[in-house]
């Protein structure tokens, strides 16, 4: 996820509030390019001009621009300043054209009025309202909160203090802002709790604020309503002039999310707060640890004045992990210094209530990293900071080192290798620390695949406590439960795979996102109840699948791409989620799983949990359906999705259930029989003792040529000439080390030395130079591993394993061509504004593309649907030949695939034509995210049902093209990797139940599969097994029901291989006897 915020907008200007519509007088516009004062040269007309002419919609067509050439800024920042005139002082609303907020290629930005403080502005307290669409989409406008201004002359400033978070660079757009003289009217409800979260044994105060005194009677109208929409409380007040506030009292009131509204003098203008109920934290029971956990996020999300608030709001929920954010970027920003001082607000607050702390943090100071990358390369550096941020924070803090490295959180051009060592150097350095904390593995954001493959292969999973990843959902569907994400799955069984169910688990990132509704700047109630009912199902079916410590995301108010993810409001005030969380951490307590209950009606999920010698069933279903729970016992308490208790007696051990969307959990005291799940459980050893191998990390370095898209693809080499890599050997023992570092080459390349002697000194690197050589064997498009080790004191350090494949184009031929793609009424007119096309087919095989563009931005994808019998699964990429009459400049070409779910993915670089017909050859691991993409975040072939190929232009307007052979290809099987074929039971196979005979065949490739790692697995166990030259054979029990076969292996470099069917075991049918038999 990008989560690049500032901190919270704490401006002291109306209260923080977010602005209701009102009957605003006529607003003054100020246009960014006439600025009063400016500490820095902003950017030329001339160049301005570049930006001006690419839309229409720029205000007086100019705007004001900053950018800086390096990421080396002046202490006072950049600051630009106006000078506006008001013809009376009050409250004024503000909107502003200006750079995007939470974006990596822009600067977060601070705003003053007159003689305040300058105070971050975020998407915490600005609403996205609009933008101007340009190439670049520089411009969005956004609603900020109320400023306070004098009669006649103010002055606004803006400032950049800090570059943008892809490179520190200033870059600061903008184009106007407005103000508007507010009306007296109601402005914001508060409440007399921090976050207007509240115990029950609280006294209960709400205060209606307006923009100004009233200056004659005023009638406010007020109700309060609950979780389920029931009115609780509704009362009217009289307000005098010279009324500043008005305040009541709330009634006891049960746990539970409150929606309080005012209204005044019926004027049509709803003001809407939130404020909840939590039960007493003296009556929850305490534990040392718990399950349940949350991602805060403070560190980019909240300010250093609120993080109290928001500490105590997470500790009476229950929950007592929290994961942050501890940029070592910031921190270590300048050389030789390491400044804790902004983060340690957080660290103090989280300990002040009791909570535990998962320090994340994925940025490295410039001074570690080379240009254009995101990783350090100086991994003394990153060990001796992980050591002294871990000793810092003590055993009170586990670490995270970086965050989906898998996606844009690293470059394309660093690969899972390079993440490995940095990792590992700096689990060594919390090691060092003296304190216990644990390590995870930097949250996955993909379901695994070739990334974390290599993780393991780089031997990774030695060197952290944790195995991690993220799961997120779309909330905007028309179902009220959300299932979990596939990806769940997935990596279960990758766990499995890897044999790391000995680590501990984290899902670091579930959350929901959800789509404001027109004309709101806050969830919907039932968006609401989504995200509570969605909070509470999926912690229950991740814990059930092996999860430790389940993290929503996110804690506080959140917007990205237009979605909203946080459980509070802009203006610090809780969501229902708050309320879900507070009753599940009280409901399920230490939260064991047990097992899941069979026989209950379809439709309802219940799982059945630990909690001291209880045992507590939560349950749910889509719809209202009443079942009944046999359980044997007498009584027990049954727990709402608010919290509230309720003791429920039984009749004769049977509970009479409703089960539906809002989750419910019965509490009886003793066991519940027939769950159809074993117990689940763990215990965690401390880690090994290190060798001095393992204190040994070894990196590859490759030339920059070659590198640029090397995570996805490998470094692209010429096989034809040696390349020299460059291996650091880095030492982090307190005494030199002698060996022999190692090499292997595979799928026809070869290192022309494979073995070099390397002494390093005490916390030293050395870098040793391999040479590389290909040769005609080598396969274009085949990735094959460069794995180096090195031995030391007789023991093997851990592996650093990189991809290398040739950088050779070959023209491949379709292994599927897309059926009628000639046919020119089966190709939909997608086109920009203003812009003609015309399809045709001059000869069979041809589609051709005829535009006429035209004003402002141009492109032109035409889009062609699948026929139902046609399926890119099990396929490489896709492939097709343009042709355009000669090259022409700032012409991209581009690729859309649609998946049936509406996810869109495209390729974000495009490909130029040279003139004449020309192959594109695009891998699916090529297309990014267009839009929201689907819950596993990346394009799956199988699901591709549309998509679109097509162009975008910054110069011509008249444009032919054609397209021809267009299909998807496959990658023919290197013969590099070992395999396993031929599993019997198939998937999906019936078998009868008793005795079954499982084989398979081990294809042993280049890298083979030692004997010693081959194992047979049915349901998870392992079985005997005989292996005769290939064939691998056993024989298991199995009762009738569902079974799970698995055979797998190790190869020598640590790759998983394996096979896996899900076969059904029957009953053998009883004949029936003849007739007349005895």
């Amino acid at each position: 996820m990008k989560k690049w915020l500032a901190m919270i907008w704490i401006l002291a200007l109306l209260g923080q509030a977010a602005p209701v519509a009102a009957a605003e007088s006529a607003a003054i516009r100020v246009e960014g390019e006439n600025y009063s004062y400016a500490n820095q040269t902003p950017v030329s007309l001339t160049e301005r001009d570049k930006t001006n002419i690419k839309t229409t919609e720029i205000s007086n067509q100019d705007h004001f621009q900053y950018k800086s050439a390096t990421s080396t800024l002046p202490a006072s920042g950049y600051i630009v300043s106006y000078t506006v005139s008001v013809p009376e002082a009050g409250a004024y609303s503000l909107e502003i054209m200006a750079s995007p907020l939470s974006n990596s290629n822009h600067s977060p930005y601070q705003l003053k009025v007159n003689e305040g403080e300058y105070a971050d502005v975020t998407t915490a307290d600005a609403v996205k309202i609009g933008q101007i669409d340009t190439p670049a989409n520089i411009f969005y406008k956004y609603k900020l909160q109320p400023v306070i201004l004098m009669e006649g002359s103010n002055t606004i400033s803006f400032r950049i203090l800090n570059g943008r978070s892809s490179d520190g660079r200033v870059f600061f757009f903008l184009d106007y802002f407005e103000l508007a003289k507010l009306p007296w009217e109601l402005t914001r409800i508060t409440a007399n709790a921090p976050n207007h979260v509240f115990e029950e044994q609280d006294t209960k105060e709400v205060t209606i604020r307006f923009t100004e005194e009233t200056k004659s009677v005023h009638e406010v109208v007020y109700s309060v309503a609950d979780y389920y929409g029931a009115t609780v409380l509704s009362g009217s007040a009289a307000l005098p002039p010279g009324a500043s506030v008005y305040t009541f009292e709330l009634p006891s009131l049960a746990r539970g999310h409150y929606t309080v509204t005012a209204e005044a003098d019926g004027n049509g203008r709803v003001l809407k707060e939130y404020l909840s109920v939590v039960m007493n934290e003296s009556e929850r029971a305490s534990y040392s640890a718990t399950p349940f956990a949350v991602d805060v996020a403070g560190g980019f999300l909240v300010s250093k004045d609120k993080i109290g608030d928001y500490a105590r709001a997470l500790r009476l929920t229950g929950v007592k992990y929290a994961r942050e954010r501890l940029p070592w970027g910031t921190v270590g920003a300048v050389y030789g210094t390491d400044d804790f001082s902004t983060y340690d607000a957080y660290n103090a607050a989280y300990a002040a209530n009791g909570i535990r702390v998962l320090e994340m943090g994925h940025s490295a100071p410039a001074w570690t990293k080379e240009e254009g990358k995101k990783l350090p390369n100086d991994l003394l550096a990153a060990y001796q900071y992980a050591k002294t941020a871990s000793a810092r924070y003590g055993a009170e803090a586990d670490w995270e080192f970086w965050n989906e490295p898998d996606i844009g959180y690293t470059a394309d051009s660093e690969t899972a290798d390079q993440y490995a060592a940095y990792l590992k150097a700096s689990a060594l350095g919390v090691r060092d620390s003296g304190t216990s904390s644990l390590v995870s593995l930097a949250g996955i954001a993909y379901p695994p695949g070739s990334y974390v493959d290599l993780l393991m292969q780089n031997d990774a999973d030695d060197y952290v406590d944790i195995y991690n990843f993220h799961g997120h959902r779309k909330g905007d569907t028309d179902t009220k439960l959300i299932d979990l994400p596939p990806t769940f799955q997935v990596n279960k069984e990758f766990i499995e795979g890897y044999g790391l169910a000995n680590k501990r688990i984290y899902a670091s990132e579930v959350g929901v996102s959800l789509s404001l509704q027109d004309g709101e700047e806050n969830l919907t109630m039932e968006q609401m109840r989504k995200q509570a009912r969605y909070l509470s199902t999926s912690a229950v079916e991740s814990l059930a699948m092996g999860v430790d410590k389940h993290f929503w995301f996110v804690f506080p108010h959140y917007m990205e791409k237009g979605l909203s993810w946080g459980s509070f409001t802009a203006q610090h005030t809780p969501y229902a989620w708050v309320n879900a969380q507070s009753a599940i951490t009280h409901a399920l307590g230490e939260g064991t799983y047990m097992g899941k209950l069979a026989g209950l009606p379809e439709g309802v999920d219940s799982y059945v949990f630990r909690d001291g010698t209880d045992s507590v069933v939560a349950f749910w279903s889509e719809e209202s359906t009443p079942f009944a729970l046999e359980t044997g016992y007498a009584q027990g308490m049954l727990t709402d999705i608010m919290g509230n208790d309720a003791e429920l007696a039984s009749a004769n051990g049977s509970f009479a259930l409703t089960a539906g969307p809002d989750i419910q959990y019965l509490r009886v005291s003793g066991d519940v029989g027939g769950l159809t799940a074993p117990y689940y459980g763990q215990s965690f050893a401390a880690p090994a003792e290190l060798s001095a191998a393992d204190r040994v990390v070894l990196t590859q370095r490759y030339p920059a040529a070659g590198a640029e898209q090397a995570k996805s693809k490998g470094y692209l080499l010429d096989r034809t000439s040696a390349t020299t890599i460059e291996v650091d050997v880095y030492n982090f023992n307190d005494t030199t080390v002698s060996g022999v570092v190692y090499g292997a080459a595979y799928g026809g390349w070869s290192l022309a030395a494979p073995s070099q002697s390397v002494t390093v000194a005490p916390f030293g690197k050395e870098t040793l130079a391999f040479t590389l050589e290909g040769s005609s064997q080598v396969l274009a498009d085949a990735g094959a591993p460069v794995v180096f080790a090195a031995e030391i004191g007789g023991d093997r350090t851990s592996r650093s394993l990189a991809l290398v494949a040739s950088n050779e184009v070959t023209v491949v031929q379709p292994s599927l061509v897309v059926p009628d793609y000639d046919q020119p009424g089966l190709w939909d007119n997608n086109v920009s504004s203003g812009t003609t096309l015309t399809t045709s087919s001059p000869e069979s095989g041809v589609i051709q593309f005829d535009l006429q563009m035209g004003d402002g931005d141009k492109w032109a994808y035409p889009n062609f649907v699948l026929p139902d019998n046609a399926s890119f699964a099990d396929t490489e990429g896709v492939v097709f030949d343009v042709y355009f009459p000669e090259p022409v400049a700032g012409v991209v070409v581009r690729s859309f695939m649609y998946e049936s779910n509406g996810a869109g993915y495209f390729t974000l670089n495009g490909l130029n034509p040279v003139g004449g017909w020309q192959q594109f050859k695009i891998p699916w691991s090529d297309f990014s995210s267009f839009g929201t993409p689907d819950d596993n975040f990346h394009l799956d072939p199988e699901e591709i049902r549309s998509f679109s190929i097509g162009l975008n232009t910054a110069t011509e307007k008249n444009l032919s093209f054609r397209v021809r052979n267009l299909g998807v290809y496959t990658q023919p099987d290197t013969g590099i990797y070992s395999k396993i074929a031929d599993l019997l039971p198939a998937h999906g196979q019936e078998v009868t139940a008793g005795t079954v005979t499982i084989t398979a065949n081990l294809v042993q490739g280049e890298i083979p599969v030692p004997e010693e790692t081959v194992q047979v697995l049915a349901d998870g166990v392992p079985v005997s097994f005989q292996w005769v030259g290939s064939s691998i054979a056993a024989s298991v029990g199995m009762e009738p029901g569902t079974h799970t076969v698995t055979v797998k292996g190790f190869d020598v470099n640590g790759r998983l291989v394996s096979a896996k069917s899900v076969v059904a075991a029957i009953e053998e049918a009883c004949e029936e006897p003849e007739s007349g038999s005895p």
